[in-house]
């Protein structure tokens, strides 16, 4: 028999539309430095979503340079991520924040 993992509901997986924004560039390059570390597909993918969900957070403040991004800054993000809430009403659960802020971290530990 086997085993299915569920995906994590959170935000929708629909791509957020980035690719004029000054980070596009560096979340290209991330993607591509893990797919030549062979890292899985998958798991590449959700880290191209929840980046693209950052990356569009932040063009609504009129953040466009990665270097300039601070704790503050994260800090506001983590808890944009605490009182959002999904189509149905729903807030994200704890596991799905500490996914997003996880692969935010992967992305600037790159």
């Amino acid at each position: 028999m086997a085993y299915h993992r569920q995906k994590p509901q959170g935000f929708q997986r629909d791509k957020q539309a980035i690719e004029q924004s000054p980070f596009y560039p560096y979340l290209r390059n991330y993607l591509e430095a893990r797919a030549i570390n062979n890292y899985s597909t998958e798991t590449s993918c959700r880290h191209d979503s929840c980046i693209r969900r950052f990356i569009a957070w932040c063009d609504e403040r009129g953040l466009e340079d990665p270097r300039n991004i601070t704790k503050p800054i994260l800090e506001r993000y983590k808890k944009h991520l605490y009182y959002y809430r999904k189509s149905n009403g729903d807030p994200l659960t704890f596991s799905a924040q500490a996914t997003f802020l996880s692969t935010i971290k992967c992305f600037f530990k790159w």
